[in-house]
């Protein structure tokens, strides 16, 4: 049995074509959802990359380690894991807050962060890059493995995927896209409706790579052998609540992400509860048949599906962040703790927390684009769930932290190639 783990930065669950979506944007990937376990309420862990997967690998919660997201050496990894069960494991990306130095490298025999490489016409390597390193990396293995792709096509800046593009229309959406982060409050909504076009587009470039890599994993006599996952690290803001980004909200385009498994012995299925991604590792290892650690805080999801009968009185799902706007800091990712933000999602309602301020209610149901708070009208509501949120932080401060080991060697210049990698994806000046 061989698991890929396909995760796509900035990608929200409702411009899925199989989410719901008007538009065909995920042919390929709607035929995943079909062939297996489609999650309609998957939501994730923090709203930016270095929270969410710190807390995406480690089955655990972003602001648990008093908001340092590196990967504090005391948890185990889910390549870490898949690796002591005797899986072959490879991890290929482009993403310089994923790279060895914060830990992710812990656990695979291969790992590439594409630092080493000189991007020059985008900020990342492509999909169509990554599938080549993967194909050439499965063709001449042995015995049965684990792989990471993490796509970086949705990631601000949005231009268009072939740059067959006059250069002057170039040259107004690399000025539009800085201004959008940058002067957020001044976009229109021409202009706003013009990137997220231009997102669309990316999506359904995505959505052909991965077909095509679907395709050569069929002559390679892989895919029937293989589990396939598909999820994002968090969703992206088109002017929704007047902000544009991700990191700094927990508003539902930020943490509502897709979350498709299919593979053998999956049944079909749509689920339409909601689920925590802080379930994704220990599912993974269940699928691999591989024990979770008991610093693993989630449970795997399969059990709990194949038990559709069983259904417990409140499904529910924490998200967490700060209000730090996350384009102002440096290339360290640290949380503040002191500035957090913790929503709790259930199928119908979610209740946002930020220190300091009043809390925000939404009844999800008749409200998804969170437009109307109900904080004052529904007390009763809002307390039930702001006292969940106060147990969550209660138990975060009762975690007591231990020194961290490091990621492999990282000189003075990888630290360099970091940074510029961050630059040109906009979150450094």
């Amino acid at each position: 049995m061989n698991l890929i783990l396909l995760t796509v930065d900035c990608l929200r669950a409702d411009r899925l074509s199989c989410m719901g979506y008007s538009k065909i944007t995920t042919p390929h990937i709607d035929s995943l959802a079909r062939s297996g376990l489609l999650f309609k309420q998957a939501i994730t862990l923090s709203s930016w990359t270095p929270s969410s997967f710190m807390a995406l690998f480690t089955s655990s919660y972003p602001l648990m380690q008093k908001g340092k997201l590196g990967i504090p050496g005391k948890l185990r990894t889910i390549p870490e894991l898949v690796k002591t069960g005797g899986y072959n494991t490879a991890g290929f990306h482009s993403n310089p807050w994923l790279a060895a130095k914060f830990g992710y490298s812990r656990g695979f025999d291969i790992f590439d962060d594409s630092l080493q490489e000189n991007l020059e016409h985008e900020p990342y390597g492509r999909a169509e890059t990554l599938h080549y390193k993967a194909l050439n990396y499965i063709k001449d293995l042995a015995g049965d493995f684990f792989l990471w792709l993490h796509y970086m096509d949705m990631h601000e800046p949005y231009l268009p995927v072939r740059q067959s593009t006059a250069n002057e229309q170039v040259q107004f959406l690399t000025k539009l896209n800085r201004r959008a982060f940058a002067e957020q409050q001044k976009i229109t909504h021409d202009e706003a409706r013009i990137l997220l076009e231009l997102y669309d587009e990316k999506i359904l470039y995505l959505d052909q790579e991965i077909g095509r890599f679907l395709a050569q994993l069929d002559e390679l006599h892989i895919r029937n052998s293989t589990t396939f996952i598909v999820t994002a690290d968090h969703g992206q803001m088109f002017n929704d609540h007047g902000l544009f980004g991700h990191g700094t909200q927990l508003y539902e385009e930020l943490i509502h992400v897709p979350l498709i498994i299919t593979g053998p012995g999956i049944r079909k299925q749509c689920v339409k509860r909601v689920v925590s991604m802080i379930d994704l590792a220990p599912t993974i290892l269940d699928i691999l048949g591989v024990d979770a650690p008991t610093t693993f805080l989630g449970s795997s999801l399969l059990p709990s599906i194949k038990k559709y009968y069983f259904i417990p009185p409140l499904w529910e799902a924490l998200s967490e962040t700060d209000s730090i706007d996350k384009y102002a800091r440096q290339s360290d990712p640290e949380l503040d703790v002191s500035k957090r933000q913790i929503s709790v999602r259930t199928d119908k309602w979610k209740y946002i927390y930020t220190e300091g301020q009043e809390g925000e209610l939404y009844y999800l149901k008749d409200d998804y684009g969170e437009a109307v708070n109900l904080i004052r009208r529904r007390p009763d509501i809002a307390a039930k769930l702001c006292s969940r949120i106060m147990a969550h932080i209660t138990f975060e401060e009762i975690v007591t932290e231990e020194e961290t080991e490091e990621g492999q060697a990282f000189t003075m210049e990888d630290e360099e190639k970091v940074k510029q990698r961050l630059r040109s994806l906009g979150y450094l000046k």
